[in-house]
């Protein structure tokens, strides 16, 4: 049995990745501001105070 390996396609790459390559990776605690701000939003039945538009 024989296999072959070979890369692919940088498109199949960027449609796995999900990523803008023109805007950069959050650092870690940008990461976490976001992610606490978040939860700052939500009322105790789960919805949030207001909606994005």
């Amino acid at each position: 049995m024989n296999h072959t390996v070979r890369w692919a396609p940088w498109k199949l790459w960027q449609q796995v990745a999900h990523e803008d390559p023109i805007v950069t990776k959050p650092t870690a605690s940008e990461y976490s501001r976001r992610e606490a701000g978040r939860h700052r939003q939500k009322r105790e039945d789960g919805k949030r105070y207001y909606d994005r538009c």
